[in-house]
């Protein structure tokens, strides 16, 4: 979740690194600013918006509408616009299973004990892992495939979708995993998890590992990976987008 501050004035510059990043399909934005969230509205409609408090009924640019207590006339509200109502700092097991009733209206819950939660969802046969296609084709991505009928073909984008690789290949054909008999050490293949980096961590923008995706990935944090390949013999992992890291 993304949240924009002040009266949106980095909008423009926050689309253009989604954009560059192809986290379309990752992101939510939540901002106190309905000021903000018009301006995202408007540059990218089909991306999820929640507004942070405020009036339950001033929620006219955002689809969601998030706050920190629950009152029956926002819930009835909301529902009836059609818009999601959510509440943050709900903490105990109380809490959890009193707003996990669907008498009570609320469609989402932030929680500072996401574990805690999750247990609870299980419980209550609520809780459902999935992971959203993600598309990305890589920058300068170059990678020799082989064939099944043996011939071979140099492909210059991939991108996953629904967990499975696809392969381009000129002249503007996709090819997917079960095309090949033999993919080189270069191309990816799908697999998703998570992973710890032990120290800080650059983020690349491709698989030759020359240019800078921009950022650094803190020491001792955990990411999800959704592709891995194999550099100079040893694991990469793709980040989505054109995020990899070694």
């Amino acid at each position: 979740m993304l949240e924009p501050k002040g009266d949106g004035e980095d909008a423009k510059r926050i689309v253009e690194l989604i954009n560059k990043y192809h986290l379309q399909k990752r992101i939510l934005f939540e901002s106190f600013s309905s000021a903000a969230l018009k301006k995202l509205a408007r540059l990218v409609p089909k991306i999820p918006r929640t507004q942070l408090a405020g009036s339950y009924k001033a929620t006219g640019h955002s689809q969601d509408f998030a706050v920190s207590f629950y009152t029956a006339d926002a819930a009835n509200y909301l529902h009836d616009k059609n818009k999601k109502y959510m509440l943050w700092g709900v903490n105990s097991n109380k809490q959890m299973r009193k707003f996990l009733n669907p008498d009570k209206g609320v469609t989402g819950l932030l929680t500072d004990f996401p574990v805690r939660l999750a247990k609870i969802l299980q419980e209550n046969n609520h809780f459902c892992i999935y992971y959203q296609p993600v598309t990305f084709p890589t920058e300068n991505f170059a990678a020799n495939l082989k064939l099944n009928n043996g011939h071979q073909v140099k492909a210059d984008q991939v991108k996953l979708v629904n967990n499975r690789l696809w392969y381009h290949v000129q002249p503007n054909m996709w090819l997917n995993e079960q095309n090949l008999a033999h993919h080189d050490s270069l191309a990816p293949r799908a697999q998703v998890g998570l992973v710890k980096v032990d120290q800080a961590t650059p983020v690349w923008a491709d698989l030759s590992f020359k240019k800078s995706a921009g950022k650094t990935l803190r020491a001792h944090s955990h990411w999800n990976y959704f592709a891995v390949a194999k550099y100079h013999g040893k694991r990469v992992y793709n980040l989505g987008g054109n995020q990899w890291i070694k």
